[in-house]
C-alpha cells in the first residue's frame, strides 16, 4: 500500500510539473507573439528631432531589439536549463576587484554592486575568504557617512537605499568582524531622521517618498538589531490609523 501511495504521488508531482510546463510554454509563445507585433509601436519617438541622449537611446534599442528577435523562435523549453556556475563565479569574483568602464554609471551605487556580487556568491555557494570578507567591509564602512547611514560613494549624501545595500551586503558576508563597521546608534539616528510625523520615510533629505523608504528602515534596523518601538512609533501610529480607516470603511460599504 506504501508503494502504491508512493507512485499516485510520483503521477501526482509528475502531473502538476506538466501543467506547470505547459502553462510556461503558452505564456512564454504569447509573449513571443505579443513583442513581435508591437516591437515597432516601442520606439522612441523623436517627432524628428535629434539630439544626443534620443540617437543613445536607439541605440540601446536596436541593440535590445536584435537579442528580442533571436530569441522569439526560440520559445520552446527545454528538458534542462543548465547552469553555468563556475563562470558565473568567475565573472562575480573579477567584479570584486575592477569593473568595466560600462559600470561608470553605477559609481553612485557601490554599495549595490557589493551587496549583489556577494548575495549571489553566496546562492552559488562560492564561499570568499576572510580576508575577501574583511576588505568588503573595510569598503562598506568607507561610505557610512557621518550623521548615519550609507552613501552610494564617498562624499555623498547618506540614502535609505544605499544604507539598505550596504548593511544587506554586511549581513550576506559570513564572519562576525564584518559588523563592526557598521556604527548602530549613528544608522538609528539617521533612521530617525527620516522619518517623517506623517509616518512615511524619506530616501534621504529633502528627498522622495514612497513605500521603499518603510522598507528599507525596516529591513535595515530588524538586521542591526535596532527595530524599537520608539524608532517606528510614527509608521505605527498612522498604520494603526490606516486601519482604522479601512475598517470604517469596510463597514460603510457592507451596511
Amino acid at each position: 500500500n506504501m508503494q502504491t501511495d508512493n507512485i499516485q504521488t510520483d503521477n501526482i508531482q509528475t502531473n502538476s510539473i506538466q501543467t506547470d510546463r505547459q502553462a510556461l510554454q503558452q505564456t512564454l509563445e504569447i509573449m513571443a507573439l505579443f513583442l513581435q507585433q508591437s516591437m515597432d509601436s516601442l520606439h522612441l519617438v523623436t517627432d524628428g528631432v535629434s539630439t544626443v541622449t534620443s540617437e543613445e537611446q536607439i541605440t540601446v534599442e536596436e541593440s535590445v531589439e536584435k537579442i528580442f528577435s533571436a530569441c522569439l523562435g526560440r520559445t520552446r523549453l527545454k528538458d534542462t536549463f543548465p547552469l553555468h556556475k563556475a563562470r558565473h563565479v568567475n565573472y562575480l569574483r573579477k567584479g570584486l576587484s575592477r569593473l568595466s568602464e560600462n559600470f561608470e554609471c553605477l559609481d553612485a551605487s557601490r554599495p549595490w554592486l557589493c551587496y549583489w556580487i556577494v548575495h549571489s556568491l553566496n546562492l552559488l555557494g562560492d564561499k570568499l575568504t576572510t580576508e575577501h570578507q574583511i576588505r568588503i567591509s573595510q569598503f562598506i564602512g568607507s561610505v557610512q557617512a557621518e550623521t548615519g547611514g550609507f552613501t552610494g560613494n564617498v562624499g555623498h549624501l547618506p540614502h535609505l537605499a544605499t544604507t539598505y545595500a550596504a548593511v544587506s551586503a554586511v549581513a550576506s558576508l559570513d564572519h562576525e568582524q564584518c559588523w563592526e563597521v557598521i556604527d548602530c546608534e549613528r544608522l538609528k539616528a539617521f533612521i530617525s531622521t527620516m522619518h517623517n510625523e506623517d509616518g512615511s520615510f524619506a530616501m534621504h533629505k529633502d528627498g522622495e517618498l514612497d513605500v521603499r523608504g518603510a522598507y528599507c528602515a525596516a529591513v535595515v534596523a530588524t538586521l542591526c538589531g535596532i527595530n524599537t518601538e520608539e524608532l517606528f512609533k510614527k509608521y505605527r501610529r498612522v498604520d494603526s490609523q490606516v486601519s482604522d480607516l479601512r475598517r470604517r470603511v469596510w463597514i460603510k460599504a457592507r451596511y
